[in-house]
């Protein structure tokens, strides 16, 4: 029988979830203010927020289901499953999306238009019915994760003693494939499917590695070497944080600053990119997510409430910045007392929107249904 370990809070990730958050604004704030322009060169690489959240994403979601598979935890039920999803995002995300198009940033074409935004399956279509709230391209291709790893894990839970091997392999191959996605994505147009999911594998599939090598040594498995190994790298911070900075750092210096993330773009340096934001998201998260180290500070309360906030702070922030744009277009000192104002007040639309409408739709969703543990959005 494998050894279980307990899924519950990682302290930490909602402190490194609200740098992600921080990031990506950033990176969305530094075109619009030429206030920002001296750090271009490290800003255009800010968008690796988002693959920070699709790793969280692989680990935090994968956690229950890994535990099941491999002995003992309660079993993470179908309807249980989307039906904490659906409260954890669509009831934010409409009204972020009515809120876009209020204050002008998205439009939507018609009833299709709303029906494909709605149902966050517009990058599926190459008319997708309007640009709707534009970070959303994102919550599009969580969804299709949610819709492939429920049923890899029902088939995973079936091999029974060998579900570390499963779930490892599983992972594999998910960076296999992907890693093809995002080179044959970066080099000219590709069907639309190739593009909404597969160049994000990766980094859902070393967040969930990560929640395989937390839950389960696989001792005497195959998976085995694979798992200590990266337990092993993680007992190292420094070496992680070495690495995750040095890759960052190389990325500034090598690579030519992109006007839009990489998802948007075609070229090898896409390619390497999307690489490298992985590599530094893995080497970044690896010890706090194996509790090697507790780092305190990303316990401090600042970045607990932007945590907590985190994903209506990034549906809003881009209407706040659309709210404060004759500052961020006027004097340095004026932008960057708009950038300071967007910050708070996107925490503020992220806090309400948490407080006003994700928590009431979780309790009328959620409500009455088995525990599941905590922390697995």
């Amino acid at each position: 029988m494998a050894i279980v370990a307990p899924v519950g809070q990682v302290p930490g990730l909602d402190g490194a979830r609200a740098l992600a958050t921080l990031s990506v604004f950033l990176f969305h704030a530094r075109s619009r203010t030429p206030a920002l322009d001296p750090f271009n060169p490290v800003l255009a690489h800010a968008d690796l927020g988002v693959e920070v959240f699709f790793i969280l994403s692989g680990f935090l979601v994968a956690r229950p289901l890994i535990a099941h598979a491999v002995g003992g935890a309660p079993k993470v039920g179908f309807f249980d499953f989307w039906r904490r999803r659906i409260a954890r995002i669509w009831p934010a995300y409409l009204v972020a999306l009515i809120g876009a198009v209020a204050v002008g940033i998205g439009e939507i074409d018609g009833l299709a238009g709303w029906v494909k935004h709605g149902l966050l399956i517009d990058s599926w279509f190459d008319d997708g019915g309007g640009l709707g709230l534009r970070p959303s391209w994102t919550l599009v291709v969580e969804v299709a994760f949610y819709a492939l790893i429920l049923p890899a894990a029902a088939l995973i839970a079936l091999t029974r003693r060998r579900s570390h091997d499963a779930w490892a392999t599983l992972c594999i191959a998910m960076v296999a494939f992907g890693s093809w996605a995002i080179l044959q994505v970066s080099y000219g147009e590709t069907e639309r499917a190739l593009r909404v999911l597969p160049p994000f594998l990766p980094a859902f599939a070393v967040g969930i590695l990560l929640a395989v090598a937390e839950i389960t040594p696989g001792v005497g498995t195959r998976s085995g070497p694979l798992l200590r190994g990266v337990r092993r790298l993680a007992a190292r911070p420094a070496v992680c944080l070495g690495l995750a900075a040095g890759i960052f750092l190389a990325m500034v210096v090598l690579l030519t600053p992109r006007s839009t993330a990489p998802a948007f773009g075609f070229g090898r340096e896409r390619a390497w990119q999307s690489v490298g934001q992985i590599a530094v998201g893995f080497f970044a998260l690896a010890p706090l997510a194996l509790g090697a180290v507790r780092a305190g500070w990303l316990e401090h309360r600042a970045l607990l409430a932007l945590g907590a906030a985190s994903f209506g702070f990034y549906l809003w922030h881009l209407q706040v910045l659309r709210l404060v744009r004759p500052l961020l277009q006027s004097s340095d000192l004026a932008a960057g007392g708009g950038i300071a104002l967007a910050i708070v007040g996107s925490w503020v639309a992220g806090e309400a929107s948490r407080r006003i409408i994700e928590r009431p739709a979780r309790r009328l969703l959620v409500r009455g249904r088995a525990p599941q543990p905590p922390k697995v959005t």
